[in-house]
């Protein structure tokens, strides 16, 4: 991609430029593979400040030369356009693109701004433009790429990237024979020979996987550009050698440099000098028969080492010092590592997320006593971004103000206020009227649904005259839902609280950090439960945002009150995957789940349904076969449905009956129009969880020409 190639040379011109005092976070791959030599980038760097002559063409003539690409608005790195006497470029190693002012040869002013909204951000005095590419295409690199690529492959005259590079012409997949435009590639330790090389405990295992990969794939192009009876290939496979060192060279590398080779833990009966594995309460955990608290003061009190707990917070260290009090243990609080190793038995708050011991001391931290956790930062809710909802809308659309009404989108636009520049939304209305709102009130304007319609006059009363029929229409509605919501209320059924301790100790089991919105939902969730009355509740999410970890968390207080729990799925499949994951997640847990669908045996389902008669088993997740009329429970209180849109009318009566006096949990990605507007409407609880967890990729979408071994890896 354009941003990590950009990311590469802003490190790499940084490297030969001298900078001191750097820490560079590079991963297996970029060791393992060969860069291009150091005098690539002598002298290519073209620095523009404000008030400083420079010319518009030859700015121009640099970006073309150094491969950043000419587009109608810039979004992604290596892009620049040009509007008149203005140039935008999204600079390679920049986290925001910059819009250049000329007037004449003169740069009038830099400022950054938005990709996605195209307004301006700061004003900045300078910035500089690099290679957005690792080769150049010279009359000099192109005869030697033509060379070295008919010397490997023979005369290949139907491959795209030969005629492009033939033509002077940047084209995706150019990376991929990188080493054919320089006569020798160099190592990243040439980059940094001063520097001190530090690799992860995990660094030659990764090592000897990305290289089996390497030769994985290039085994996988080779076959592909010999076998006939395939499919051409989108490109041919230069060398491994050509590009990546192997074990032997990185190990020579490694031994060559100032290295630090972290080590994992020793088994704890080693007599080494070095730090071993600490003493993991898992075995007290598992059995639960006894205190987690008073098996630490007697692990402490008899240890013939100094023993230092931490807690990664100070309110953990809190509960931690009182809970060992009880216990008649006393724990010095320590400010400093040395203090807490002077002072042992000692308290000290440190994140350590496992214990580990040496000949003279042992540590002891909150996961070794309470198992996996994680460590939660507060973040403030997320403003409205209403700058954002605009970016979405094209010239043209539909919008409506809050005042004025329905009017046409026509474009943002710059307009000079008390002697300043200022970004407007422009809104046409009826006989050609014009509004112009300024960004920062763009919260009184919203996206007009759909259907042709007639834009509103402005100063007119016609806006106000829709409100009011829809606001009749809305009170009729209304009427009606009030009678359904009120019988819905009479009915009552047990409170189900959220109680200290397991549930606390479930929740900081999951593996991942909530989400505000997965918060909020759980939340609702709980007051439902506690209210009394039949929850029914629609969450409503995109796959991945962690909707089964509400249901999940509904599910173990549903249990902890003594009541069963049905998990209703569509498919057979997906039955099977919650079942998996119910168990995993659930595991330590006094809990019983079992699933039911057509793969269960039939001796097994008539056993499953005698448990659930009898109230021995709590959780069951199925197909619609836990929907049948035989299927009797003893303390039902919780029903969580799962993609209700694909179920028949049938189950759905069936749903209905199960309902009756129990608390009603729906999963969807896509809700049915009926199950939406009851919803909206207040007669059924709505949740959104619309906050993708972190570090979830969004899905991208690539056109390139057709290759059957990228087909094969996909599969």
């Amino acid at each position: 991609a354009a941003e990590v190639i950009g990311n590469q040379v802003d490190v790499l011109m940084a490297a030969v430029q001298g900078v001191q005092e750097t820490i560079v976070l590079t991963s297996v791959s970029v060791w393992s593979q060969l860069l291009p030599p150091k005098d690539f980038f002598q002298n290519r760097m073209l620095k523009i400040k404000q008030g400083e002559m420079c010319s518009f063409d030859t700015v121009l003539s640099f970006l073309n030369e150094n491969g950043y690409q000419r587009t109608d608005v810039v979004m992604e790195s290596g892009e620049y356009a040009v509007r008149g006497g203005i140039l935008d470029v999204f600079a390679a190693g920049m986290g925001e693109p910059v819009r250049l002012d000329f007037f004449g040869d003169e740069v009038d002013s830099i400022r950054t701004f938005d990709a996605v909204t195209q307004r301006t951000l700061a004003k900045i005095d300078a910035f500089c433009i690099k290679p957005n590419r690792l080769f150049f295409l010279d009359d000099k690199t192109q005869q030697r790429f033509r060379s070295r690529y008919r010397d490997l492959f023979g005369e290949v005259r139907d491959d795209d990237i030969y005629q492009a590079v033939s033509e002077g012409r940047y084209v995706q997949g150019m990376e991929h024979y990188l080493p054919l435009f320089y006569e020798k590639m160099v190592h990243l330790t040439d980059y940094f020979s001063d520097a001190v090389f530090t690799f992860d405990a995990q660094f030659y295992q990764s090592f000897s996987a990305r290289e089996a990969q390497i030769e994985d794939y290039y085994q996988a192009r080779l076959q592909a550009m010999n076998d006939r009876n395939m499919a051409q290939t989108a490109y041919y496979p230069i060398p491994k050698e050509l590009f990546f060192i192997d074990k032997n060279q990185s190990d020579s590398l490694i031994s060559s440099f100032n290295s630090l080779i972290f080590t994992p833990f020793q088994d704890v009966g080693a007599k080494d000098q070095g730090a071993r594995m600490g003493r993991d309460f898992v075995d007290v955990r598992v059995k639960n028969d006894r205190d987690i608290f008073e098996a630490v003061a007697d692990f402490i009190r008899t240890s013939d080492k100094k023993v230092i707990v931490t807690a990664c917070t100070g309110g953990a260290g809190q509960r931690i010092l009182a809970q060992l009090k009880e216990k008649n243990l006393f724990l010095f609080e320590a400010d400093t590592w040395e203090s807490a190793n002077t002072h042992a038995p000692s308290l000290f708050i440190c994140p350590f997320t496992s214990g580990f011991q040496t000949n003279d001391f042992i540590v002891i931290t909150e996961t070794d006593m309470f198992g996996e956790r994680i460590q939660r930062t507060v973040r403030k809710k997320r403003a409205e971004n209403f700058i954002q909802d605009i970016s979405a809308l094209s010239v043209g659309d539909l919008v409506v103000h809050t005042v004025h009404g329905i009017g046409q989108f026509a474009g943002l636009v710059p307009l000079q206020l008390n002697g300043a520049a200022h970004d407007c939304l422009c809104i046409l209305y009826a006989d050609n009227d014009k509004l112009f709102v300024p960004v920062e009130n763009a919260d009184v304007l919203s996206r007009y649904g759909s259907g042709e319609v007639a834009l509103d006059r402005m100063g007119s009363h016609s806006f106000e005259n829709k409100k009011e029929r829809v606001k009749k229409d809305l009170f009729a509605m209304a009427d009606k839902l009030l009678d359904i919501a009120s019988q819905r209320l009479l009915n009552k059924t047990d409170r189900i609280l959220a109680p200290h301790g397991l549930y606390q100790e479930f929740c900081a089991r999951f593996p991942y950090a909530e989400t505000e919105d997965q918060l909020r939902t759980i939340q609702e969730i709980e007051t439902d439960l506690a209210k009394g009355t039949p929850m029914d509740r629609l969450v409503c999410g995109d796959v991945g945002f962690g909707k089964t970890e509400v249901a999940m968390r509904a599910a173990f207080l549903a249990v902890l009150s003594g009541k069963q729990v049905v998990i209703v799925a569509p498919t057979t499949l997906l039955a099977r995957q919650h079942a998996q994951n119910f168990v995993e997640r659930f595991k330590g847990f006094p809990v019983r789940i079992d699933s039911l669908s057509r793969l269960v045996s039939a001796t097994r389902s008539k056993q499953i349904k005698k448990e659930l008669e009898q109230g021995t088993l709590d959780i069951v997740v199925g197909t619609h076969a836990v929907l049948s009329k035989n299927i009797k429970f003893k303390n039902l209180g919780l029903v969580i449905v799962d993609e209700e849109q694909h179920f028949g009318v049938a189950h759905k009566e069936r749903l209905k009956e199960l309902k009756t006096g129990v608390h009603v949990l729906t999963l969807t990605a896509t809700p049915i129009p009926r199950t939406l507007q009851l919803s909206l409407s207040g007669v059924r609880e709505l949740s959104v969880i619309a906050t993708p967890p972190v570090d979830r990729l969004a899905v991208k979408t690539y056109v390139m020409p057709f290759d059957a071994v990228v087909i094969k890896e996909a599969i």
